[in-house]
C-alpha cells in the first residue's frame, strides 16, 4: 500500500518547466491581445492533482513552492557574478502562462497554498516551511530538484523521477547518504548544470568522490585536510589546489539561504477557493464541461458553460 502524508510540498517551476516540453495545446488569447500555451498549465494541474491522488491522507495540505520570476537569486549572483548567466532566458509567454497556472491555483481548492518570495528560490523555501510544521508531521518533497533531497529524514521523504526515496533508497541510488552537506559537498564538486553550478573538480572518480563526502563535513573542512588523505595522488591534490576558489564559490551558490520561518510568513497564500472564478479560468484554458467537474463541484452547469468566458478565447496555432 502506497505511504500517505499529510503535507506534500511541490516544486512549482520545476514541474511547470518539464509539463512546457512535453505538452503541445492550442494558444489562448487573452482579451489584451497576449497569448499564453494551454497546455504546460493544463499538464501541470493534472500532475499536481495525481500527487496529491497518489500520497495524500485524507486531511493532506498542499504547498506548492516557486521561484522569482527569472529564476535568479540576487543574494547568489553577489557571490557570483555568473550565477545562471549560461541559462537560457524563457520568452514572455511562458511566464505568462506559468503566473496563469499561479492565479488558478489561488482559486483552487481550500487545502492548497502557493509560496513564492521574490528574491528566493523553491529550494530555498523548503526548509523554513518545514519548520513550521510539527514534529509528527509526514511530509513528501516533490522535485526532481536533487537539494530538496538534503531534507529527507525519518518523516519525510523525496519523490523524484516517479521514485520515492527514503535515507536507504537515496543511498542506494547515489552511494551516499544525504545527510549534513553531502549533498552540498557532492554538487560543490561535481557541479550541477541544472543549477548554472560549474564542475568543481573534473573528471574525479566517484569513488574518490565518495570518500570526500564520507571524510570531510564540508568545502572548508575538506580544503583543510584533503592533502592528508592517501587515495589521492599528488595530481588531484593539485587539481584541488588549483580550483580552491571555484570550490569555495560552487559551496556557497549550492547552499540553502539562511531563511526563517519568519522571513517567509507574508509570502504563504492560502487558495481561497471559488468554483465560479475557478469555472471561468479553467473554460478559458479550453477545458470541457465534463473535465470541470472534480474542480467546480455543482458550478458545473451546460448553461454557465455556454455563457462567456473570464478572458477572449482563441484556438491559434502554435
Amino acid at each position: 500500500m502506497m505511504e500517505k502524508y499529510n503535507k506534500i510540498l511541490i516544486d512549482g517551476n520545476n514541474l511547470f518547466c518539464r509539463n512546457w516540453f512535453v505538452f503541445k495545446d492550442s494558444l489562448v488569447q487573452l482579451e489584451n491581445g497576449q497569448t499564453l500555451i494551454s497546455g504546460p498549465i493544463k499538464g501541470s494541474l493534472a500532475s499536481i492533482k495525481r500527487l496529491e491522488k497518489m500520497f495524500g491522507a485524507k486531511d493532506c495540505q498542499i504547498f506548492i513552492l516557486w521561484d522569482n520570476a527569472n529564476s535568479k537569486c540576487e543574494l547568489r549572483k553577489q557571490i557570483d557574478p555568473d550565477y545562471k548567466l549560461n541559462r537560457e532566458k524563457k520568452k514572455a509567454i511562458f511566464y505568462r502562462s506559468l503566473n496563469y497556472l499561479q492565479f488558478v491555483l489561488l482559486y483552487y481548492k481550500p487545502n492548497y497554498s502557493i509560496l513564492f518570495r521574490h528574491t528566493f528560490e523553491a529550494d530555498d523555501l523548503v526548509k523554513p516551511l518545514i519548520s513550521k510544521f510539527s514534529e509528527y508531521d509526514k511530509i513528501l518533497l516533490c522535485s526532481e530538484d536533487m537539494d530538496w533531497s538534503r531534507l529527507i529524514s525519518q518523516n519525510i521523504n523525496w519523490y523524484a523521477n516517479k521514485k520515492l526515496f527514503d535515507r536507504h533508497g537515496f543511498q542506494k541510488k547515489y552511494k551516499f547518504y544525504p545527510d549534513g552537506n553531502n549533498v552540498t559537498l557532492f554538487k560543490t564538486i561535481r557541479g550541477d548544470k541544472s543549477d548554472s553550478i560549474p564542475i568543481g573538480i573534473k573528471k574525479i572518480r566517484l569513488e574518490n568522490l565518495i570518500k570526500l563526502l564520507n571524510d570531510f563535513d564540508d568545502i572548508y573542512d575538506l580544503l583543510d585536510g584533503y592533502e592528508n588523505v592517501n587515495y589521492l595522488t599528488p595530481a588531484w591534490k593539485d587539481k584541488i589546489r588549483e580550483n580552491e576558489s571555484r570550490l569555495r564559490l560552487n559551496y556557497q551558490l549550492a547552499d540553502f539561504l539562511n531563511i526563517s520561518a519568519k522571513d517567509i510568513e507574508q509570502y504563504i497564500f492560502k487558495s481561497e477557493y471559488s468554483p465560479r472564478i475557478l469555472f471561468l479560468l479553467l473554460k478559458t484554458l479550453g477545458y470541457k464541461l465534463s473535465e470541470m467537474a472534480d474542480y467546480t463541484k455543482d458550478y458545473h452547469t451546460k448553461e454557465t458553460y455556454d455563457s462567456k468566458t473570464f478572458f477572449k478565447y482563441h484556438k491559434l496555432k502554435r
